[in-house]
């Protein structure tokens, strides 16, 4: 047995050419094809473990001993190293279990919010975010060794960002700020020297930095006392246009909103009864009290959007209304099945949350008119679907009860029904009328007008909104002018003139014609007019005594004229 010293194996050697992978661009396009766009995280998560399967099997790196035969193959777990580490595949496989372990730690994240208590997944949601880190950090070393220096930074300001994500979840403040601004600067050099495409993908991802940066210094100055202060809901609304870079902090502001409102519910007693058709209705539920706060507060925000017409908003917060009632009417049903609080108020309480759905339902019907109305490709049918729906949610909002049934709300959800029927009406006439019913057209035309007057007259007897009245007044115009059109079209398609417009002939030679003869350039086939020449007032029949008259000559009377004062200008 020899005692001489065991050599040290030698330093692996960097692949040459150094390897190079834009992994905010590999990030950016796999998240928003495989779910991120609509936050399911759980279809993200399953199509990376696919994507990681096919890479390993195409480098031939699977976790398994490769003895034992097919059956009896021992798990062992190949780790990448700087050795193996020879292709852009094996620093993919790095990243893609870095992302795998975060979008599972989101998927938990999201749970624990839905369930409004994260007792039992919080530990597990911890555990996974920092192995996400950890895969983040093996990524930069990796890419110190094998890759090229733009790879390299990516690498860094990927690893900070996820390391900030971490410490934000541990509220660490300071570390979270710390590496949240490290990975801003990074990708903001980035940006300044990548292509357009790369500049994107870098500037979207420092943009969703910018709020987790600002909610750590609001924090680091304890508050609205020192730091940066702002509204929670405010930065809640500027990550709502931003990627999923942005989800944890997301998920952490409305965690605190929802703990605001359970201290609102306890504290406050306006939140204990509500106005409903002359009605007070007792709310003594916590947790109905919590939901009903929550269904409250974004039914402001969504009629806020609507307002400020923020169309990429509008869509996200109607859905989480529509959500929000649906879990405040679910637990209102439970709530009167358990015999929680008196039947009349829990059954007044269900009336009024399906007044405020249906009411949410047709703010966005109405804007969705508008916007299809300025659109001037819009057919008059596109908008009679619409205006169905419309009135089947006011008949329903008529129908609703826990009132009398001849107050205000119903007089005006009766005005209400009345207005969308002679809507409806209204776009149905067109819609006949454009495909030549002349006759269906004013008859339906008629009665829109009529429903028209009476929602007028409905609208005036209330201390309502002047804007409808005023709204169905231009309708009444409006409709007169489509009745006298539709009139017109009829008497022309039943006199026989028609519209000849492939008739190439003079203008004048088809005075009996009703249409303008244009041809396919938007021209009008007139012969040229002659040059305009004097006749006589009147026709030499009656005016025979004009053949006989001598008229005297005048140039002899204007050449006497120019000769005398040619002289008298002599003798001056």
């Amino acid at each position: 047995m020899s005692d001489d010293p065991v050599e040290p194996p030698p330093p692996p050697t960097p692949p040459s050419p150094p390897l190079s992978l834009g992994i905010h661009a590999l990030i950016s396009s796999q998240q928003q094809t495989h779910g991120l766009k609509f936050n399911d995280y759980a279809g993200y998560c399953s199509f990376l473990s696919r994507r990681l399967r096919r890479i390993r099997k195409s480098v031939k790196f699977m976790n398994r001993s490769s003895e034992g035969g097919k059956r009896n193959r021992k798990y062992e777990k190949h780790e990448v190293t700087e050795e193996v580490c020879q292709s852009n595949e094996f620093l993919e496989i790095v990243l893609v279990e870095a992302e795998r372990c975060w979008a599972f730690a989101m998927e938990l994240k999201e749970a624990m919010v839905q369930e409004g208590s994260g007792k039992g997944r919080r530990s597990q949601f911890i555990s996974r975010l920092r192995k996400a880190t950890k895969y983040t950090e093996r990524l930069d070393k990796l890419c110190d060794f094998a890759a090229d220096e733009k790879t390299s930074v990516e690498a860094t300001a990927y690893s900070n960002w996820m390391q900030g994500c971490l410490c934000l979840e541990l509220e660490s403040w300071e570390s979270a700020h710390k590496h949240f601004t490290l990975a801003s600067s990074l990708l903001d050099k980035l940006a300044q020297h990548a292509t357009p495409d790369e500049k994107f993908f870098f500037s979207s991802r420092v943009e969703e930095m910018v709020p987790s940066i600002r909610y750590c210094k609001y924090n680091m100055g304890g508050g609205e006392s020192g730091g940066e202060s702002f509204d929670t809901q405010d930065l809640l609304h500027s990550l709502d246009h931003l990627g999923a870079g942005s989800s944890l902090l997301q998920s952490k502001l409305q965690t605190l909103l929802d703990e605001g409102r359970k201290k609102q519910a306890e504290s406050s007693t306006n939140s204990d009864s509500i106005n409903f058709r002359a009605s007070v209705i007792k709310v003594s539920d916590s947790n109905l009290k919590v939901k009903l706060l929550k269904a409250s507060d974004l039914h402001k925000e969504f009629e806020a959007t609507l307002e400020q017409d923020k169309s990429e908003a509008i869509d996200n917060y109607y859905v989480q209304t529509l959500s929000a009632y649906d879990d405040v009417l679910d637990a209102a049903s439970r709530a009167l099945n358990d015999g929680k609080g008196s039947v009349q108020d829990m059954n007044s309480l269900l009336s009024y949350l399906k007044y405020k759905k249906l009411k949410c339902m047709m703010q966005r019907g109405e804007k969705m008119v508008k916007e299809l109305e300025e659109n001037e490709a819009t057919l008059p049918h596109e908008l009679v679907h619409i205006y169905d729906s419309l009135l089947q949610s006011a008949k329903l909002v008529r129908d609703v009860g826990g009132g009398q049934t001849d107050d205000d709300f119903i007089l005006l959800a009766e005005a209400n029904v009345l207005r969308f029927r002679a809507l409806r009406c209204y776009k149905l006439g067109l819609t006949y009328e454009n495909l030549g019913e002349f006759k269906n057209a004013i008859g339906v035309l008629g009665l829109a007008q009529n429903l028209a007057t009476e929602a007028a007259e409905q609208f005036q007897t209330l201390d309502s909104d002047s804007s409808f009245v005023f709204e169905m007044a231009e309708l009444e115009t409006v409709i007169t002018g489509a009745k006298c059109r539709s009139h017109a079209k009829a008497y022309l398609e039943g006199s026989g003139g028609g519209f000849d417009s492939s008739a190439n002939r003079d203008l004048l030679k088809r005075l009996s014609k009703f249409d303008s003869g244009m041809d396919e350039e938007g021209k009008v086939n007139v012969s040229s007019v002659g040059i305009l020449q004097p006749i006589s007032c009147k026709p030499t029949f009656f005016d025979i005594a004009y053949n006989f008259v001598d008229f005297p000559e005048l140039v002899l009377g204007l050449e006497g004229e120019e000769e005398e004062e040619e002289e008298e200008e002599e003798e001056e």
